[in-house]
């Protein structure tokens, strides 16, 4: 239900519109664009102000008058029925809000600040807007066709190799402009060469990290590192920040002293990718590097930043003291004089 007519109420509209809710409006002085939604059947709209009763039940309810005494009203009519009330620009009166959607079906990235900063909320949308391209949801329903045949081709430690892989290269913009095109055949053409490959055993790699102090001079491939590690390896001195960029169903293991070698050998042999993390040092040395280089592991140390550990400030020179110049020296005539 939505109390409203003017141009808050239509972008309402326009949200709900992409549900299959039944959406009824109560304004005396609905919009153009209200009542050509009406006219189409999209919502049944009343030409009056909102009663009391026409909140029984609704699912959601949605104040969007532009009138402080009305959305109060409406807000009050919904609490009183336990409905979900959302009053658009007074967050004192919602029970929910709703975030600033980027919609490309199915894929969707809702950004929300609990009705602190909506526009706020607007310009990260904004951004992220250039950030998805418009077949972003294409590519997303061909992966979606491709899930039973990867699942049935290629074991689990390896599926998701498969996947990173697949996106990688849509990212590149192979897949996803065939698909933009509307050339499907082609698309599947690549991806099955990409299944080819990943049906044939890889093992999984080893990565070294070492954890800075803070969070944010984590390098660009260190964060790549962690969101593709299958296993995190890492030690007590790595603080839960660090551990934020992680993957969240990436297996996380306590170093603790135990075999490592024999640790990463196992995890390495299943094809899983392990990041070894450490902020003290403990986690693995360069033996065992050696050790598993030897034994045809690929391990990848890469590189960090850290911060100085003191700035030192060299204090400004004071200046220089005023010195007059000498005067000129004075002709032998003016000396006898």
């Amino acid at each position: 239900m939505v109390a409203g007519g003017g141009e808050q109420a239509a972008q309402k509209v326009r949200l709900l519109a992409k549900t299959g809710a039944a959406i009824n409006v109560f304004s005396p002085a609905p919009s153009a664009e209200l009542r050509r939604l009406a006219g189409r059947g999209a919502v049944t709209l009343a030409r009056r102000n909102f009663r009391d009763a026409d909140a029984d039940g609704a699912a959601l309810v949605f104040a969007a008058a532009g009138d402080a005494c009305m959305d109060k009203k409406v807000s009050a009519a919904a609490r009183a029925r336990n409905i979900p009330v959302n009053t658009v620009d007074r967050p004192a009166l919602c029970t929910f809000y709703t975030p600033a959607l980027v919609d490309r079906d199915p894929v969707v990235v809702a950004v929300g600040t609990e009705g602190a900063a909506p526009v706020l909320a607007r310009r990260i949308k904004s951004k992220i807007e250039t950030m998805l391209p418009p077949a972003t949801g294409a590519l997303a329903k061909f992966a979606q066709s491709l899930r039973a045949e990867v699942a049935e081709t290629v074991p689990p430690p390896r599926a998701r190799a498969f996947w990173e892989n697949f996106f990688a290269h849509a990212n590149a913009g192979r897949t996803t402009a065939l698909i933009a095109q509307g050339r499907f055949p082609e698309a599947r053409r690549a991806a099955q060469k990409l299944l080819a490959r990943a049906k044939v055993k890889a093992d999984g790699m080893v990565s070294v990290l070492s954890a800075p102090a803070d969070a944010e001079l984590l390098t660009v491939k260190a964060v790549r590192k962690l969101q593709e590690a299958d296993v995190i390896v890492h030690d007590r001195g790595v603080g839960g920040a660090i551990l934020e960029y992680a993957r969240r169903d990436a297996e996380r293991v306590d170093a603790g002293g135990g075999d490592v070698q024999g640790l990463l050998t196992r995890h390495v042999g299943a094809g899983r990718n392990v990041v070894c993390i450490s902020a003290l040092g403990t986690v693995i040395s360069a033996t065992i590097i050696s050790a598993l280089r030897a034994g045809g592991i690929t391990v990848d140390v890469v590189p960090g930043i850290r911060g100085p550990a003191f700035i030192t400030v060299t204090p400004k020179p004071p200046p220089a003291p005023c010195i007059p110049p000498p005067r000129p020296l004075q002709s032998p005539k003016e000396l006898r004089a």
